[in-house]
């Protein structure tokens, strides 16, 4: 399951925030710190309500920029695996969904101070990884339509996250291959079996009820960020999972599941 989350959580904070011009460097690192504050207190409430994915957010200012600290509790979160093109994406996500005069005010301190966004991302393996978004930048991420925003290599890194689990799903059907692709519209998921026999249990219906309470299960682990991970989702052109259940043979042996996001929630 993607876990991609609290990067735009971080966006969304600081685009709700007014912070003032810097005419000194007294003025420009009050200013920072007051929006840094305001993003740590904004999101207690987001970290407690998600204690299976989130362990803590802390943000700061310094040098005349905004650092924010995620640390994630789901040992399935690999931030070694996030590429610089989706944390931008998802940043742009944000910033578009909040534009005004506020964002215009929070854009136009960090550009004058030629400030940056920070965010470091760490997970349970000791992973850690610092993405840096410069003001110029960020004015591009509200400008530029998501279409060139990077999308076929932000597509390409979600498969590759996606592809990911594609273990836990093979061991979890008793299958001898698993494999991952984004098609039709479906991230799919195909397991292979020996013969049909292995999975003579399951028709279409009882396919769908099983994937269907093991995603829900899933998507009920993220507990705040759900949304945030359904909607990078969609806006990639994902509109649900699809699994497959075949032998090498395929044919008439297959059996295919169709879950879009309606049925998830």
């Amino acid at each position: 399951m993607v876990r991609i989350h609290t990067l735009m959580l971080s966006l969304l904070a600081v685009a709700a925030l007014a912070i003032t011009g810097c005419s000194s460097n007294k003025e420009t690192q009050e200013a920072l710190a007051d929006c840094a504050g305001a993003i740590a207190t904004r999101y207690n409430a987001e970290v407690e309500n998600s204690p299976s994915f989130i362990d803590f957010l802390s943000a700061e200012a310094a040098d005349n920029n905004i650092n924010v600290s995620i640390g994630f509790s789901d040992s399935a979160v690999d931030v070694s695996m996030y590429s610089e093109a989706l944390v931008q994406y998802a940043v742009a996500m944000q910033l578009k969904a909040n534009t005004g005069k506020k964002l215009d005010l929070m854009l136009n301190t960090l550009r004058k101070c030629e400030g940056k966004l920070i965010i470091q991302l760490s997970d349970t393996k000791a992973n850690s990884r610092t993405y840096q978004i410069g003001a110029t930048r960020l004015v591009q991420l509200v400008q530029l339509p998501s279409s060139q925003l990077n999308f076929t290599a932000v597509k390409d890194n979600i498969s590759q996250i996606m592809a990911a689990e594609c273990d836990n799903y093979r061991q979890s059907a008793g299958a001898a291959d698993a494999r991952f692709n984004i098609t039709g519209g479906f991230a799919q998921y195909t397991l292979t079996f020996a013969n049909k026999s292995a999975y003579r249990q399951f028709n279409q219906a009882s396919l769908t009820g099983r994937y269907v309470n093991i995603l829900k299960g899933k998507y009920e682990t993220y507990g705040s960020c759900r949304s945030y991970v359904e909607n990078l989702l969609k806006s990639l052109q994902i509109d649900g999972y699809r699994f497959v259940y075949t032998t090498e043979q395929g044919g008439d042996s297959e059996i295919k599941a169709a879950i879009p996001w309606r049925i998830i929630n």
